[in-house]
């Protein structure tokens, strides 16, 4: 018989203590699975052999510790056996934020596949801890059990709880864990409260049943608590060229978005918005402190060909706001036109206002959203002029890139309107979206930078090249830009429709984008 004053064995309070720690425990391994994205995307991607990878290991973790789990509780049938797996699960998850970059610096330089990478390196972080946390549910439904006649209703009830515990994980750590406290923050949070449950299995049932309530009840107060502290994201003020400038060369932020991190990096009295792959810096945005006006990369330079084919713009849309220097270059030299600029991750919005000078205002507004969401959702508006810069971490989206959004895109263009498309030029990707491009518009031009090429689509007839000149030379006889659209105009070049006349177009249904971008022009593999 059981103290009526302890809790332990099947007591009321033990069963609460084992269902609180399911859903603990519940909670942690679809965080960490979500943490896990944020660990590897930087050094694999955020393509879909990632999520493969992750979600595939995942499963396999915890299919070993429900085994493994209701092997060990038939034979060491104890709470503290329980406490002693969960406690030793908190050890490695305290192991990762320190010892995830250097494993992952050692698969990515010596395995060649990025997909068999992944998978390596996902296997590495998070099997240790989910096997063992994954061995909590049928270790517990063990101790709880009473009679056969309920072990159907104690397994129901475990799960149930656990599972209850996974939703809330991944939707609190998405939506508001990653964007406040920062990856490494969370995992040791996360080894925090995996060590409080493992010791609760040593401590709590030998206390007497009322301090074992308190120090329950406390620990409750606690999360809510915490929950609560973060439900606010805090943005920075708006700083001026001169202020940036005063400081130093180096890192002035590191932020954790709901999407990527991102690095708000100085040197050389220029500002850059960075993003982190794989060991490179993709620059997404660049501000000269000396010219805060002025345009940076050759790319958003090519952008302000815009005018030349639609000279009498009044409605605009970007989508992919970056620092927002090309809008407010636009805004600046043609006052009449308005804009809309989607933007998918709130942090970016925030750090271009704070750090790249980027104003809205009633004629030069931002939409958090996804861009060809948006399009879909407003189906009455029309642009003369589209902007797509929607690159992340050096990728466009999938559904960024297929027939089906350059068909959407063609839907929303006023009569005599273009398509302005940023694009990687290297890869055999590019020739893709070509071809997938010049199935929806008949007509096309692309301006190539080093590394970035610029696509122009519209309606109508081909340009021809005389014309294209008096038109350039009419546009900065009107608006004087600092960047002469004559100039630009030197850096179109020819795409021979043999190019990729043998290229087969993306769609919704096949996009093979991942593999394409990975390809080099001349089809040569090239490291993903």
């Amino acid at each position: 018989m059981h103290n009526s004053n302890k809790i332990g064995g099947n007591s009321s309070i033990f069963v609460a203590l084992i269902l609180l720690n399911a859903f603990v425990t519940g909670f942690i391994v679809m965080s960490f699975e979500m943490l896990g994205s944020r660990y590897l995307n930087p050094y694999f991607g955020s393509g879909i052999h990632t999520w493969a990878a992750l979600i595939s290991t995942v499963l396999l973790s915890l299919m070993l510790g429900y085994f493994g789990g209701g092997w060990v509780a038939d034979r060491f049938a104890s709470a503290r056996m329980l406490g002693a797996l969960i406690l030793i699960s908190s050890i490695f998850l305290c192991l990762v934020p320190a010892e995830a970059a250097p494993l992952f610096n050692w698969v990515f330089d010596n395995v060649e596949s990025v997909a068999f990478g992944s998978l390596i390196a996902a296997t590495i972080i998070l099997t240790p801890p989910l096997f063992l946390l994954g061995t909590y549910s049928p270790f517990a439904i063990r101790l709880v059990l009473i009679s056969t006649e309920e072990s159907g209703r104690v397994a129901g009830r475990i799960y149930g709880i656990s599972t209850l515990g996974s939703i809330v994980g991944t939707l609190l750590t998405t939506f508001m864990l990653i964007p406040n406290l920062g990856t490494e923050t969370i995992t040791y949070v996360m080894a925090a409260s995996t060590a409080v449950c493992g010791a609760s299995f040593f401590v709590l049932p030998s206390l007497n049943r009322q301090v074992a309530l308190t120090i329950i009840r406390t620990l409750s107060v606690i999360v809510i608590l915490f929950g609560s502290s973060i439900a606010f994201a805090c943005n920075g003020q708006p700083l001026s060229a001169a202020q940036i400038k005063a400081r130093p060369d180096g890192g002035l932020e590191e932020r954790e978005t709901e999407y990527q991190r991102v690095f708000i990096e100085k040197s050389n009295d220029k500002l850059f918005m960075k993003f982190r792959v794989r060991g490179t810096d993709f620059g997404q945005s660049a501000r000269d402190l000396n010219n805060p006006n002025g345009l940076v990369f050759d790319y958003t330079r090519m952008f302000t060909v815009a005018p030349v084919y639609v000279p009498e713009a009044k409605k605009a849309l970007m989508i992919g706001l970056g620092g927002g220097t090309t809008t407010m270059y636009l805004v600046r030299h043609l006052p009449e036109l308005t804009f809309d600029n989607i933007e998918v991750d709130q942090g970016i919005v925030d750090c271009a206002k704070t750090y790249f000078g980027f104003t809205e205002t009633d004629s030069n507004r931002v939409i958090v959203a996804d861009g060809r969401v948006f399009l879909r959702r407003n189906p009455s508006k029309r642009y003369d002029l589209i902007f797509v810069d929607a690159f992340r971490a050096g990728y466009i989206p999938f559904h960024l890139l297929t027939k089906e959004f350059f068909q959407l895109l063609r839907q929303r263009l006023a009569p005599g309107g273009a398509v302005l498309f940023n694009l990687h030029n290297g890869n055999q990707l590019f020739l893709r979206i070509i071809k997938t491009a010049s199935a929806v518009f008949p007509s096309f031009d692309v301006y190539n930078t080093d590394r970035s090429s610029i696509l122009v689509a519209y309606e109508g007839r081909t340009f021809n090249w005389e014309e294209m000149q008096k038109q350039a030379m009419l546009v900065q006889r009107a608006y004087n830009f600092p960047y002469d659209p004559l100039e630009i105009l030197s850096h179109m070049s020819g795409v021979s429709v043999m190019d990729y006349l043998h290229e087969s177009e993306l769609t919704d249904d096949f996009a093979p984008v991942n593999e394409m971008q990975n390809v080099e022009l001349n089809n040569k593999p090239k490291r993903k």
